[in-house]
């Protein structure tokens, strides 16, 4: 079902990022009805409030939008005016030096409008409008002032007059200029008779190139988005990338769009320094063959197998260059703020100390965050899951590693969430440090016990059968970790107690997880006993870059984490239950064990989420629906129900009443294919992130698929 104006609404956030990114002139789309004027200044609300909370400013960026406004200052423009901190007026005493600059700077460019425009004639009246990242000059003057021609050329040339004389003026006429960079940025008529002169300026030229290169960033994103689109008139020929569902521009997300973001994932706005690679930037696994076949031998089940030693060797091995190189790094002392604000470390007021209280000098590449939560509390780092961080200032160099395949990709890591950081993983300059436990709002910290506790059960697969580990990740309610086992029966009931029994043996022993950055060729070297391992490495990791590897007792696993600090915090646990599936869920591929569990910290977490599910159990669609004779299910095709009359006469009903509710609300209906080239996916970023749940199927030498949703299928 589409909304009247809902696409526009979606397509005015991203097009109103790039222009409050820009001081050039934004295009005005002037919509035709009231609803989409109605959902353009809702896109334009959108980029306001999320720009407003990237850029840290408390006022909303936007004061005013509205393509018909007549404008303040003499402007008649049918383009919208987007005023920001400091609208026309004297600078005042909370003006930033940056404010200060452009001040001056709008006083510079009107003495050299005032030498070109009206070089012998009266003195134009020349008021700045202050707007984002610059200022904007409108020039009115009689409809037959040859200064005020539209052709491009003629403005070209206004344009380098303007530059000129500006040149001179910077060049030493003018008093307090010597620290800006000045810069027109456009020259265009918004009506007949009127000319709006943009400029900005800046106090380095470091600063104004940069601003340039956003800009013109900025633009060609919003130029070939607007080209695409047309306002529901376009094609999709030439998408490169989904822009309602890709997560890189967070629009899918309830948060915000913290930055128009190109396909590359580069952020045209400020954003966190990506210490990490993800899926976009490596390859994809070779599903040609089987990785069993691979093997120097066939698989054979044996608890605590030889390559368990063997990959113990190897870890020590680079452990101790890691160790090397990790004492070459400067121990410097930094500063830690808290989310309330409170300092830590460096320039922090002194701390009134009493008898046992942690105290350590917060040092980079020393101090952890277990250091900062145990200077809070001990019962603070006694509950601690997890850590967000973003550094703030770097001392000496960060490794750049790339993404496995370990389900925690999908995590908030944007710039205002902080980087998930293991609490016992060094601090690596000036930062901005929360502390997060179990019951935190932020449900990474769940995630993060979660995928800790696949790694204990991984650990106790590869001790009771020599199990082959594949992917373990922290999934809505628990985690599972799938393994190779060879192609014997699954798992029984006493070997999944037996699971349970290792796994609290773990636990009971207090493991530290430990973080690892390796290279390609060491992560090859590590777990050259596993085809499956070295297809994930050769896959996503590049060459010549790293990526990272945690070791809990003798397990070590290609992951790129954070963990809970040790097993130990695992203090209840359940192995739930044992499913088939296939390497990268091909059913012609490698078949595997899914084992499923659950943990928590405490043992009453865990009895009521137990008896939950018990009470889940009794309410359970499948059972229920076969009881009251609505639907049945049938191997010929699984996860397909077959209504039943019953049950037909309820599935008509909710149609017709959802029909109902889309009409009486403004929604048309419309009716799309099922199955679509896969080119479409690729086409629209869809399936890099969601293959591996659609189904597919080769047609005439060319991949096909089953839409799993509408989008993009007729957005």
């Amino acid at each position: 079902m589409i909304r009247p104006g809902i696409h526009i609404s979606v397509f005015g956030a991203m097009i109103a990022t790039a222009m409050l990114r820009s001081t050039r002139p934004a295009v005005a789309f002037i919509a035709r009805t009231a609803t989409t004027r109605q959902s353009f200044r809702t896109g334009i609300s959108r980029a306001s409030s999320a720009l407003s909370a990237s850029t840290g400013v408390s006022e909303p960026i936007v004061r005013s939008f509205s393509p018909y406004q007549k404008h303040r200052n003499g402007s008649t423009s049918s383009t919208s005016v987007v005023a920001v901190n400091g609208v026309n007026g004297a600078s005042g005493d909370g003006d930033t030096e940056r404010e200060v600059i452009r001040r001056t700077a709008a006083r510079v460019v009107s003495k050299a409008i005032q030498r070109v425009v009206s070089p012998e004639g009266s003195e134009l009246e020349l008021t700045p409008t202050f707007i984002n990242d610059g200022f904007y000059y409108d020039i009115t003057q009689s409809k037959d002032s040859s200064s005020t021609s539209q052709t491009k050329s003629e403005l070209e040339d206004l344009k380098a007059s303007i530059q000129t004389e500006l040149d001179q003026l910077m060049a030493g006429e003018c008093e307090g200029t010597s620290d800006a960079y000045i810069s027109l940025t456009s020259i265009h008529a918004t009506e007949s008779s009127t000319l709006r002169v943009m400029a900005t300026a800046f106090e380095s030229l470091e600063a104004l190139q940069s601003y340039k290169t956003t800009v013109d960033k900025a633009q060609t994103a919003t130029q070939t988005f607007g080209e695409l689109v047309n306002w529901g008139t376009g094609s999709l020929d030439g998408l490169e990338f989904c822009l309602c569902c890709n997560p890189t521009t967070g629009m899918m997300g309830p948060g915000s769009m913290p930055g128009l973001v190109n396909p590359g994932n580069q952020s045209l706005g400020p954003g966190r320094t990506q210490t990490r690679l993800t899926d976009a930037s490596s390859g994809k696994i070779n599903t040609a063959g089987k990785p069993s076949t691979l093997l120097s031998e066939p698989f054979v089940p044996a608890r605590n197998p030889a390559w368990l030693a063997e990959r113990e060797s190897i870890y020590d091995t680079i452990k101790q260059r890691r160790d090397e190189e990790l004492a070459l790094k400067p121990q410097t002392p930094i500063q830690v703020v808290l989310p309330d604000g409170t300092l830590m470390g460096r320039d922090a007021p002194e701390r009134v100390l009493k008898e046992g209280d942690y105290d350590v000098e917060l040092k980079s590449w020393n101090s952890t965050p277990l250091d900062v939560a145990r200077m809070i509390s001990d019962g603070l780092a006694n509950v601690a899951v997890v850590a967000r961080v973003t550094h703030t200032k770097r001392f000496g160099d960060m490794d750049a590693v790339t993404a496995g395949s370990d389900g925690m990709d999908a995590l908030d890591e944007s710039e205002n969430a902080g980087e998930l950081w293991d609490l016992n993983r060094v601090l690596e300059g000036d930062c901005k440090v929360s502390i997060l436990t179990f019951d935190s709002d932020d449900e990474a910290a769940k995630a993060v016990f979660w995928h800790s506790s696949a790694h204990v059960l991984g650990q106790s697969l590869e001790h009771n059968h020599g199990a082959l580990l594949t992917i373990g990740p922290p999934i809505a309610g628990g985690f599972y970790y799938d393994a190779y086992m060879g192609d014997g029966d699954g798992i029984s009931e006493k070997q999944l107690d037996e699971l349970e029994t290792e796994f609290k043996a773990s636990v009971k022993r207090k493991e530290k997880f430990e973080r690892l950055v390796v290279t390609k060729d060491e992560a090859l070297e590590l777990f050259q006993y596993s085809p499956f391992k070295t297809a994930l490495i050769t896959a996503k990791v590049p060459e010549h870059s790293r990526t990272t590897v945690y070791r809990n007792g003798d397990l070590i696993d290609l992951c790129m984490g954070p963990h809970v600090p040790h097993t130990g915090k695992i203090k209840a646990f359940k192995v739930l239950r044992s499913s088939a599936s296939q390497w990268l869920g091909d059913v012609n591929n490698d078949p595997l064990q899914r084992v499923y569990g659950i943990s928590f910290p405490s043992k009453k977490l865990l009895k009521v989420h137990l008896a939950n599910l018990e009470a889940a159990k009794e309410r359970d669609h499948r059972r229920l629906g076969a009881q009251q004779k609505l639907f049945l299910f049938h191997k010929l095709s699984p996860g397909s129900a077959f209504f039943l009359p019953h049950g037909t006469i309820i599935y008509n009903t909710l149609c017709d009443f959802i029909r109902t509710q889309y009409r009486r609300r403004g929604y048309s209906e419309v009716v799309s294919p099922n199955i679509y080239n896969l080119k479409l996916w690729e086409q629209s970023g869809h399936a890099l992130h969601y293959k591996d749940d659609m189904f597919t199927f080769d047609v005439e030498g060319e991949e096909w698929g089953m839409k799993p949703m509408n989008c993009p299928g007729h957005c």
